[in-house]
């Protein structure tokens, strides 16, 4: 064969069935995954073959991208490109992708103003912590720095809005790359990784040889956990006669709802969960006090302030939940279980924080606690919930008379999919009551853009 390359999506085929395409003679051959092969990169995306493999990707094309449109073709029936109208909206697909499927969302556009387009997406996948992979056409190495036609400094703009950013100048580092940004886009606390491809990187050739990362100097996902912390932790639960939890999305991110519930039932601790946090605890749980913050609950936000201890997981105290700092739980030990490190102490001082993968530490700390029924303490939930019910909303699902109202169309809608559907929102008013008024069943079924706020995002 003369120059055999690999083509687009062939990372998405089992390893032992990878594609070469011939562009000499069009002629199709089975390639052996440990072989090293002559390649050029846009006819390989990606290595993708490992458990985030994206099935799904979004993109809008352009000239510094066109290479690799012109391998992902070949590729139309094993790999499911959806063409959308505005780089923006590919990222927020390729955001609701990952949040809903666990996996790590991927947007494919071009250089100079496509890349531009994607900031705001990117910038809303670091603040909520959403795994994605944002792979931007750029002018080719010879032509940097030279102000060329759609050139911009895509890694300069990125490196504050993501966890990595990188720019391939040579055929050779691409499968260095690509390997590490889909890792670093899944693990620990997750977030988005932007790729900038060189053009001719995207077409020279060069010897193909698969990459798996699980590792990566310097770069730590997980924190070790202190079993002093974790004993620490169960010894503050066990002396507290009103314990409290606040629930955010950093249990659906580290998939442990199960670990959760056991967790809260051992100790029969009531909980309230963040905005994005609202699917990681079912709705009718009797442990689930409702949604925190100033859109939310009104028995949840005035506990927040009579608990003894306050315990929070994979959450990160952000002013919709606390509001004011100055009187925010101060009557409250606080325990702040969490991944990443810096988020400790960065909004609310805490008295304990149990650093690591929640998966793990909510297991530890749950077999060290001792079994509670404080049922005057979760009972204590009861009238807030009865006066907010009356007041507010009873007539908001069942108005007795006038035109239909956003909270009596959003629990149909609910109820209608026996709560079992995913709610995915914009911003403003229908975001927030489409939040307090659909219910919950399953994981992974919020998508709404949090701690950005982005307008577009539904």
């Amino acid at each position: 064969m003369n120059g055999e390359q690999i083509s687009g999506a062939e990372a998405l085929m089992p390893m032992a069935n990878r594609l070469s395409l011939d562009v000499a003679t069009n002629e199709t051959l089975r390639v052996d995954a440990s072989g090293a092969v002559a390649t050029n990169w846009s006819a390989k995306v990606a290595q993708w073959y490992d458990a985030s493999v994206p099935e799904t990707l979004f993109g809008y094309p352009g000239g510094s991208i066109m290479p690799t449109y012109d391998a992902l073709y070949d590729h139309r029936t094993t790999l499911n490109h959806i063409l959308v109208r505005h780089e923006q909206g590919a990222v927020h697909a390729a955001q609701g992708y990952a949040r809903v499927s666990g996996k790590v969302g991927c947007a494919i556009v071009t250089s100079g103003p496509g890349a531009m387009n994607t900031l705001t997406g990117v910038a809303d996948a670091m603040i909520d912590s959403t795994p994605i992979v944002v792979i931007c056409g750029q002018v080719g190495t010879a032509m940097l720095g030279t102000d060329a036609f759609q050139e911009v400094d895509v890694i300069g703009v990125t490196q504050p809005i993501t966890k990595w950013t990188y720019q391939i100048r040579r055929a050779e580092d691409v499968t260095w790359a690509v390997s590490r940004a889909f890792y670093i886009a899944r693990t620990g606390r997750p977030g988005p990784v932007v790729l900038d491809f060189t053009k001719n990187a995207q077409t020279a050739l060069t010897e193909y040889v698969p990459q798996r990362v699980d590792f990566i100097r310097s770069y730590k996902p997980v924190p070790t956990s202190s079993q002093e912390d974790i004993k620490l932790a169960a010894e503050m639960i066990n002396k507290s006669e009103k314990p409290f939890v606040l629930v955010g999305q950093g249990v659906e991110l580290g998939d442990a709802r199960q670990e959760l519930l056991a967790f809260l039932e051992k100790a029969q601790m009531p909980a309230g969960c963040t905005l994005l946090g609202l699917s990681a605890l079912p709705t009718h749980h009797p442990l689930n006090k409702g949604m925190l913050g100033m859109h939310g609950n009104l028995g949840p936000n005035v506990m927040t302030n009579q608990c003894d201890l306050l315990i929070a997981v994979g959450m990160r105290f952000d002013d919709r939940v606390t509001g004011n700092l100055k009187t925010y739980a101060k009557q409250a030990k606080i325990i702040h279980f969490d991944i990443d490190p810096s988020e400790i102490n960065k909004n609310v001082k805490v008295d304990l924080a149990v650093l690591g993968d929640c998966k793990q530490t909510l297991v530890q700390v749950t077999a060290l606690m001792e079994e509670k029924r404080p049922q005057s303490w979760v009972d204590g939930f009861a009238p807030y919930a009865e006066k907010e019910y009356s007041k507010v909303i009873e007539p908001a699902i069942h108005p007795k008379e006038g035109p239909l109202l956003m909270a009596e169309v959003i629990r149909k809608v609910s109820e209608a999919s026996e709560n079992r559907a995913v709610l995915v929102t914009d911003v403003g008013q229908n975001q927030m009551f489409g939040c307090r008024y659909f219910q919950f069943t399953q994981g992974r079924s919020v998508v709404t853009s949090g701690g950005c706020g982005t307008m577009g995002f539904g």
